[in-house]
Formats: structure tokens, sequence, C-alpha cells
């Protein structure tokens, strides 16, 4: 990469401008067929926390509803895979530095990816995995 100090900033500030404008946008279409005031005390029913399945099956019914639930689960799932996989070149970096356990520093033969760092965050998410989501 050619200029990393300037690409890295700049790759970050246009991807959180992104993701402002899908949410702004998300969020105007959500509340243009649920009012605001249906989902005030989303705690209070369970159906009141599925907002975009709700919205889509007031649109296009049913069956549009459980294909937007699979794909938003889909991508939860997807979400906590490529952020393990990131975070896992922390403790890895740090052990090649010579400040973390030795064994974090180790690659997969095969895959070149830190596998002891990445199964060490997957075993501490699957722990947090058990925790209430408030906790």
């Amino acid at each position: 990469m050619k200029e990393p100090t300037k690409n890295i900033p700049r790759a970050l500030f246009l991807s959180i401008l992104a993701v402002v404008c899908l949410y702004i946008v998300m969020n105007v279409s959500i509340l243009g067929v649920i009012p605001w005031q249906e989902m005030t005390g989303a705690g209070a029913a369970n159906g009141k926390l599925y907002v975009v399945s709700t919205m889509m099956q007031r649109v296009y019914g049913q069956g549009a509803a459980m294909v937007i639930t699979v794909l938003v689960m889909w991508t939860a799932f997807a979400s906590v895979f490529s952020l393990t996989l990131g975070y896992s070149r922390v403790p890895y970096a740090a052990a090649l530095d010579g400040n973390y356990f030795r064994a974090f520093a180790r690659v997969h033969p095969v895959h070149r990816i830190p596998y002891v760092s990445v199964l060490a965050l997957a075993a501490v998410a699957a722990l947090f995995c058990f925790l209430r989501l408030p906790t």
C-alpha cells in the first residue's frame, strides 16, 4: 500500500461516513412503516425487538420477514467471525514483539493465520455468550 498514513485514515473516515448514511436511510425507512411510539419501551415485548423483521412483514409479508431475519443473523455471525480474525492480530503482534505469551506468535503452517490467538479469542467470545446481554 502506498502512503498508508493517508490511505488508512481516509478509508476509515469514508467507511464511517458510509455506515452513517446507511443507518440514516435505514432508520427513515423503518420509521416510514413503524411509528416511533410503537418502538418505545422495546424491552416490554419481544416482538418490538425485531424491528427490521416487523417492517418487512408489514410491507412484503411473512416470507420476506423470514428472509430478512436469516440475512440479519448471517450478517451478525459473519461480523463476529471477521472481528475475531481481526482482533487476533493484536495478541499475535504483541507476542511477536515479546510482550505477550510466545504461543500466540504461532501461525498455522498452511493458512498462515495466528491460530492460537484466533482460538483463544473464540473461546473467550463463546464464554461471553453465556452471559445475559445487559451484563
